[in-house]
């Protein structure tokens, strides 16, 4: 049932939920609170908690515990402190923060999306199967990865020093990210839209989805549209060597050349290779 708990006691948050929305609050508190709303439940059908070695895990109900239940009655709100590490999986409902300042984030769910404000953390890893994921700013010191199967992804803001972003049928869209090392952006059958985008490398891909893309700083880009319109839009007086190939299309420019032949165009010092 629901519990509280010394901030200064755990490291790191692990929690398996099965039905109902999971709300992470970030607090500065001493003493911290852990609820979930129903108030009809039997004993057997309230969360189980345990804290060890400095990890406080929570479980959706009792362990072998098979009964019917509706995801309005086990909505669960998290109090947890700056800087541990968070492991989140909810098979069914919606995980969402307003701010997130943590170690490291592992945040899945199966059918419901992932909603994040701020997030600050080593390393994030975010995976959705049918829902979408939607951070306005991640500031990442190590890796990002994020995929969905079939939900959208948006990242308003980012900043990491990789970054792999995901999705089968949904698109994929960034404002500005400014990556150390590299960028990897990828969908089956939706459109990928990166407004800004500085990063040694960039690797872009859609199937059956069109490609817009901006770069404001980038030493190697590759660019794979099936099926699909590709716009590049080179910012900051980057120069590029862009080399194409299509099989039923043409490129087109408005961009004065330095240097133009059938499979090759360089503009001014032609430094990105594209």
């Amino acid at each position: 049932g629901n519990f509280t708990y010394n901030a200064d006691e755990i490291s790191s948050l692990e929690i398996n939920w099965v039905v109902g929305n999971i709300s992470v609050v970030q607090s500065d508190a001493p003493t911290l609170s852990v609820c979930e709303n129903g108030t009809d439940l039997q004993d057997s059908q309230r969360l189980r908690y345990r804290i060890k070695d400095g990890t406080l895990r929570i479980e959706f109900w009792a362990s072998g515990l098979s009964s019917a239940i509706s995801s309005g009655q086990k909505s669960l709100t998290v109090e947890v402190p700056h800087g541990i590490a968070l492991k989140i999986n909810n098979e069914n409902g919606t995980i969402c923060a307003d701010s997130l300042g943590t170690q490291s984030a592992e945040l899945g769910t199966a059918s419901g999306d992932i909603r994040i404000g701020s997030l600050t953390a080593d390393a994030v890893s975010l995976s959705s199967a049918s829902g979408q994921i939607d951070v306005q700013s991640a500031s990442v010191s190590g890796d990002m990865n994020a995929d969905t199967v079939s939900g959208n992804l948006h990242i308003d803001t980012l900043s990491a020093r990789s970054a792999v972003l995901r999705s089968t049928s949904g698109g994929i869209r960034t404002g500005s990210a400014v990556l150390t090392d590299s960028m990897q952006a990828g969908t089956v059958s939706g459109e990928v839209r990166i407004a800004s985008l500085a990063a040694t490398k960039a690797e872009v891909a859609s199937e059956s989805g069109d490609i817009l893309l901006s770069l404001a700083r980038c030493e190697e880009a590759e660019i794979d549209g099936d099926s699909s319109l590709v716009t590049l839009t080179l910012l900051s007086d980057l120069g590029a060597t862009v080399t194409h190939h299509s099989t039923t299309g043409s490129m087109q420019t408005g961009l004065l050349c330095s240097f133009s032949s059938e499979n090759c165009s360089v503009f001014g010092n032609g430094a990105c290779r594209i």
